[in-house]
């Protein structure tokens, strides 16, 4: 990512790759903040990929993916620009607890404060193009990345440590 951008969202930390599949890429994106104060930073792709020349090809749709014990609150848009097509899902992180909407990040950040003395809390995007693919083949590929990487994300949240 570029430091422009890492300064614009004032990251703590964060993840940007592009993983090679059997079925294609998946982008990930992690913005991480170590404190509340930074609960502004985080901001839906709804704004910043019309800002960077995307079109909303769809509004956010609500969903959930059980992955084990835990449930992934996210959302799903498909943006393009030209060409390109991309199908979208995010949700913000707040310890355990996942949400799309600020406001509710907000609140699950206060608990996890109150509770587990953490407050810590992420922005999660996970990209797939759908060039050569159907959305049912690019949606398969984003479930399955996120069922795969998931368990190793929240073990660097209780522990600090993905391995």
């Amino acid at each position: 990512m570029e430091g422009a951008a890492v300064k614009m969202l004032d990251l703590d930390d964060y993840v940007f790759v592009e993983y090679k599949g059997k079925t294609g890429n998946v982008n990930l994106y992690i913005g991480y903040y170590y404190t509340a104060g930074k609960a502004y930073a985080s901001h839906s792709p709804m704004v910043c990929y019309p800002a960077q020349g995307w079109k909303i090809d769809q509004k956010p749709l609500k969903h959930y993916l059980d992955v084990g014990q835990y449930r992934i609150n996210y959302e799903e848009i498909i943006t393009s620009n030209g060409p390109h097509k991309e199908l979208i899902l995010y949700w913000l992180q707040s310890h355990i607890l996942t949400n799309t909407q600020v406001y509710m990040n907000k609140i699950d950040m206060a608990y996890n404060k109150l509770t587990k003395n953490d407050e810590q809390h992420a922005f999660v995007r996970v990209a797939v193009p759908i060039g050569n693919s159907t959305y049912d083949e690019a949606k398969k590929a984003a479930v399955d990345f996120i069922k795969a990487f998931y368990p190793n994300f929240i073990r660097f949240i209780e522990t600090g440590n993905s391995s």
